[in-house]
């Protein structure tokens, strides 16, 4: 009894770890797991504490929605000084220049050395730079404000959060990872003999364990041009439209993968045919 356990033990294990069962005709078993389509993990762009977040995981978002929001009473306060420094700014800086102009015209009717008029001139640039340095100040802090709003790159379902509201969050921190399962993939593993018959866009019939009486269908999407030395295996990626949800990330799943005919062996058998026919003639 121990060994046929073992024996069953070993042969479900080599069925996982190559990725196929058994080949009947035109079509192979394989095995696979599922993986949302897209996925991305969202980080903050600012530092802060979390003023809006989705409540939890599981909830719809759409592409453009703000899904995260952090205090961003600091950065207006900032911003609104350096407003009210670019506008003093732009009084020094007009001031400078039509002091620089009275001066270089003093210059020119010879009322003023050339010292006078050179730093009439220095102080305008400074002046104008001052100004310049100020409104890029503003424009950062405006990008902060901008950055603590963070939106939904698609839509999508919050799969997974790191934060809640109201805790205090870094730079660059991730918060929350959407997944969008519109569309499924999974990867497959194929034995090494049947890879040269897998082709992208191939179809598959894809089953769940747990419902077997349902099937979806799916095509080869990509397939791995590195294969494991080990198992003699290349493993493929295969897409499943999947509108209802009915599968979900991370199942276990079987496909019925189609491959393409062997289009060499039928030559190969036609040509045999007409050799085969032409020696009977001769023998006639």
């Amino acid at each position: 009894m121990k060994k046929s356990l073992l024996l069953i033990a070993a042969v479900a294990a080599v069925i996982f770890i190559a990725g196929a069962a058994y080949a009947e005709g035109n079509e192979i078993i394989i095995y696979g797991t599922t993986m949302p389509f897209t996925r991305a993990v969202i980080s903050t762009k600012v530092p802060g504490t979390i003023d809006f977040l989705p409540e939890i995981e599981g909830v719809r978002v759409k592409s453009g929605e703000v899904i995260i929001m952090i205090n961003k009473k600091d950065f207006e306060l900032t911003a609104n000084v350096l407003r009210k420094q670019v506008k003093l700014a732009e009084i020094s800086s007009a001031h400078a220049s039509a002091e620089s102009k009275r001066m270089t015209d003093l210059y020119s009717r010879n009322a003023t050395s050339a010292q006078a008029r050179d730093n009439a001139v220095f102080s305008k640039d400074s002046a104008y730079a001052s100004l310049e340095l100020t409104r890029s100040n503003l424009r950062i802090a405006e990008k902060t404000i901008e950055d603590a709003s963070i939106i939904a790159p698609f839509d999508g379902i919050i799969s997974k959060k790191y934060f809640n509201a109201g805790e205090y969050v870094d730079k660059g921190k991730p918060v929350v990872e959407i997944v969008n399962i519109d569309t499924i993939k999974a990867h497959f593993k194929v034995p090494e003999k049947f890879i040269n018959k897998v082709k992208i866009g191939g179809k598959i019939k894809v089953t769940l364990e747990h419902c077997p009486e349902n099937v979806f269908s799916g095509e080869v999407y990509a397939v791995n041009p590195m294969g494991d030395s080990v198992n003699h295996s290349f493993e493929i990626v295969v897409t499943i439209k999947n509108i209802d949800h009915a599968i979900k990330a991370g199942m276990f799943i079987k496909g019925v993968l189609a491959l393409e005919a062997d289009l060499n062996s039928g030559v190969k058998a036609i040509s045999r045919n007409i050799v085969e026919g032409q020696n009977k003639s001769s023998r006639q």
